[in-house]
Order: C-alpha cells, then structure tokens, then sequence
C-alpha cells in the first residue's frame, strides 16, 4: 500500500510528517507534498483518491484561512 498526503497547509504537512515518524517505522510508502491539489504531486496513478476539497470561499489572507 502506497499513501500520498498532500495539503497546502505547511503546519499540516509538518505534522503529518512527524506523526508518520512516531507511529511507523518505515516511511517507504508514505509521500507527504506541500501542494495545492494536485499542482506538486509527481505524475502518477492511483487506485483509490480520497479528497475534501477546501470549501472557505474568501481571499486566503494568513495560514490560519487554510484550517
């Protein structure tokens, strides 16, 4: 099993970066990307996408817009 997180929030990607360090002990199938959607992610093919799509519809203006 392969498992791509990406979320546009870098306190999000930061702690989901330390969560997957203290509760697994390989990090081989785990990729965490700063990205918008789909912008940074590498081309590649999933199986399965689960997404929630951001429903805030004003100017993101600081990081905290992004929670």
């Amino acid at each position: 099993v392969k498992v791509v997180f990406f979320d546009l929030n870098k306190i999000a990607v930061l702690g989901i970066i330390e969560n997957q360090k203290l509760n697994f002990s390989t990090s081989d199938n785990f990729q965490v990307y700063l990205s918008d959607m789909f912008d940074n992610i590498p081309q590649q093919k999933f199986d399965i996408v689960i997404i929630n799509p951001p429903y805030f519809f004003k100017k993101i203006t600081d990081i905290t817009s992004l929670a």
